[in-house]
């Protein structure tokens, strides 16, 4: 995937491959925290120690504050979701020709068309939405799944599991959301 921010503040995404743009797809389930406790207070922590806040600060934040969250994240999913509506496939380009140049008679029985790959642009007012979806849906994938592990020998037991994709998905964005702060948002 190549991300270019434009003059306008909008961002051309282009290349995405089918891994990319069903993560995008995903992300409103990724970045909800449902019933997982550990993920929805990671989301929207509180800003006081439950043992020091009384039970109607408590109330105030979840009745105002929690709530008030939710529905921005709840908007910018709504907005994200219609920006990749927008997308459209790109021409790779790619040939079925042997290395020498030559046309394989099998490639072209079995012709394989070349991967799909998506392009779209965010548009300038989409930009924190973006940023502020892929980041709900990392810190939910880190509590929910422990996407955040490293550690060699949770690695290889995901691997040797076939259950690699969440950790795929949350290296990819967490890049994204690297990338959203370096280039767009300072």
């Amino acid at each position: 995937m190549h991300c270019q921010r434009q003059s306008d503040g909008s961002v051309l995404l282009r290349h995405i491959n089918a891994f990319e743009y069903n993560t995008f797809w995903e992300l409103q389930s990724l970045a909800d925290p449902a019933d997982h406790l550990d993920a929805k207070n990671r989301l929207y922590p509180p800003p006081y120690l439950k043992s020091e806040a009384s039970e109607e600060t408590r109330n105030d934040w979840d009745e105002f504050v929690r709530t008030e969250l939710e529905l921005q994240l709840g908007a910018s999913m709504t907005n994200v979701l219609a920006d990749l509506d927008k997308a459209i496939h790109e021409t790779t380009g790619e040939t079925t020709e042997d290395e020498d140049g030559e046309d394989d008679d099998e490639a072209e029985e079995e012709s394989k068309a070349p991967p799909t790959r998506w392009t779209f642009t965010i548009p300038a007012e989409h930009v924190e939405d973006w940023f502020r979806t892929m980041n709900a849906a990392r810190l939910v994938m880190s509590q929910r799944y422990e996407s955040h592990r490293t550690d060699f020998n949770y690695v290889v037991a995901a691997v040797n599991s076939g259950s690699t994709s969440r950790l795929v998905q949350y290296e990819l964005l967490t890049s994204l959301c690297d990338w959203w702060l370096q280039a767009l948002m300072r």
